[in-house]
């Protein structure tokens, strides 16, 4: 179950106590990282358009049917954009790290689990038309309205694919041969789901990837997937932003766990 607001508020706090600035971070590979993508963002043109997108998302009225495929989902039956919007969406800033990231570390393959509206998805796929964006969504009528935007933001390096992970996930990942540089995976909050989704896609992750793993304080589940990742041996550096966990697999880095402040 997720933690109520009363929880996350505590789960903040103590986030807060024992989070560091930049100014205390010695690693030069995660100090840069901090300084070129995490705090400092250059405007794109691209973000211009994806925000009022983003605007008329979060204002949009109509209904549409969804289904609770994991735990990410709170409620299935009729929604309103506008709902689903307000709950699911990452903030313009965390949407940033995403086009950040793909930008600073030259990422060509990408794989998101968790569609969603697809706002992130178009910050992931807007840096370069040449790179190869694969997005995983279960609700067909929600990936109906993604795709509409992105049409609009004309986006034509996304390749997305409807259904359950748990089947879709597999048949992507027997069909592609290339490594995936970036890995987003916003699906099914829950802890056998992510230590599932993780150990997929493993095998095609290589020392230059970086996974981020969204509300990694989500629940107790999360907490604990997110705590066995860190402690696995290929992971070299891990970063705790609270909202967003960041993991990197560098051979020429000593192991080291990082709680940021940003």
């Amino acid at each position: 179950m997720p933690y109520n607001s009363i929880q996350l508020f505590f789960k903040y706090l103590q986030y807060l106590k024992k989070s560091k600035t930049r100014y205390r971070v010695h690693s030069p590979f995660v100090f840069d990282l901090v300084e070129n993508v995490l705090r400092k963002q250059s405007p794109y043109y691209a973000f211009k358009e994806i925000e009022k997108w983003r605007d008329a998302l979060v204002e949009d009225n109509t209904k549409i049917r969804t289904k609770d495929l994991g735990a990410g989902s709170r409620k299935s039956g009729n929604r309103k954009v506008k709902d689903i919007a307000a709950n699911a969406l990452s903030t313009k800033v965390q949407s940033e790290w995403l086009f950040g990231l793909v930008n600073y570390f030259g990422v060509k393959t990408i794989i998101e689990l968790g569609t969603s509206l697809g706002v992130s998805t178009a910050y992931l796929a807007s840096v370069r038309p040449t790179n190869k964006l694969y997005t995983f969504e279960g609700n067909p009528d929600i990936l109906s309205i993604a795709q509409k935007g992105w049409q609009k933001l004309q986006l034509e390096n996304i390749n997305s694919i409807e259904g359950s992970i748990d089947k879709t996930l597999p048949q992507l990942l027997e069909s592609i041969s290339l490594p995936i540089d970036l890995v987003y995976l916003d699906a099914n909050h829950t802890y056998d789901a992510t230590i599932k989704y993780f150990t997929l896609l493993k095998s095609k992750l290589n020392a230059s990837s970086v996974v981020i793993i969204d509300d990694i304080h989500w629940s107790s589940g999360m907490e604990k997937a997110w705590q066995e990742i860190v402690s696995l041996e290929e992971v070299s550096i891990s970063i705790d932003l609270f909202y967003k966990g960041l993991l990197f697999f560098r051979k020429d880095i000593e192991k080291e766990h990082f709680v940021l402040r940003v």
